[in-house]
């Protein structure tokens, strides 16, 4: 399920929002009550031996894993 908060909101939590990100979770933005935005992974590829790929780039899986599907 996607989750919507408002765009003060967003700012104030922006970093947790992108670590929540990382970990497959998607957020609308919204501006009075209007969708403005999205926050999503731009691409997200589990690999075996617990990496993720984003972009042209590989990071090892590290700290709390909310979805242990996406990353071993």
């Amino acid at each position: 399920m996607t989750e919507e908060m408002g765009v003060a909101k967003t700012k104030q939590r922006f970093a947790e929002l992108i670590g929540r990100v990382l970990d497959g979770e998607r957020f609308v933005v919204t501006r009075r009550g209007r969708p403005v935005a999205s926050l999503v992974p731009v691409l997200y590829e589990a690999e075996s031996g617990g990496e993720r790929t984003y972009g042209e780039r590989t990071y090892p899986c590290r700290g709390p894993v909310r979805n242990r599907d996406r990353c071993g």
